[in-house]
């Protein structure tokens, strides 16, 4: 690690060359990047099959529950609820297709 006072004192020369380097990529291996290629592939798919199953969940929910229950609007709450993760899923995984920073999947 280099200290302020170091970098202060080299070259402008020297600084471009350790900013070269620096901005290199690292150098990964072929092996880890189709492994990490698949497990993205992996989490994607489950990512949108998890979305899928959800919609009829949701239709389910909505004749399913009681119109009037302890709380008010309880209908409204869970499918809302469940609208609302269906929504942040979608665009995980949207996000996750696009190759997004939004989304880190490892």
């Amino acid at each position: 690690m280099l200290s302020d006072d170091e970098i202060r004192a080299t070259t402008f020369e020297q600084r471009r060359d350790l900013m070269r380097r620096l901005e290199r990529p690292p150098t990964i291996s072929p092996r880890l990047v189709s492994r990490l290629g698949a497990v993205r592939r992996v989490r994607i798919i489950l990512m949108t099959v998890c979305t899928l199953a959800l919609v009829p969940w949701i239709i389910y929910l909505a004749f399913a529950l009681p119109p009037v229950y302890e709380a008010h609007n309880w209908r409204f709450a869970w499918v809302g609820f469940d609208v609302m993760l269906l929504a942040f899923m979608a665009v995980t995984a949207w996000c996750a297709w696009q190759r997004r920073q939004l989304v880190i999947l490892g």
